[in-house]
């Protein structure tokens, strides 16, 4: 349901080319399989970026899952704090004649 009438005509024919390009055939499981990129590119004389930057702009959001990302523990910027929560970097390696 996207339209591309009001994009210039060149523009518009090499999306049709890089759309229309791969083949695709049916495997022993009777699944679709559709040709390497590489082939593509053999035929249609360069990469297919165009359409494949189109198929990414309107993937439905929901399609690709998005990973929990863990939240770092934030660090306070205060001097003072940090000394007193994790020690001077010379102190935990030792040197100045401290030790941890």
């Amino acid at each position: 349901m996207v339209s591309v009438a009001r994009l210039p005509r060149d523009i518009q024919h090499r999306l049709k080319q890089q759309a229309m390009a791969p083949v695709w055939k049916l495997d022993v499981a009777g699944r679709r399989t559709v040709e390497k990129k590489e082939e593509t590119k053999k035929k249609i004389g360069r990469s297919p970026d165009s359409m494949d930057a189109m198929n990414l702009a309107y993937l439905p959001y929901d399609v690709l899952p998005i990973p929990d990302i863990p939240r770092r523990e934030t660090r306070s910027l205060d001097p003072v704090e940090r000394q007193q929560r994790y020690g001077s970097a010379a102190g935990r390696r030792g040197l100045f004649g401290r030790t941890s």
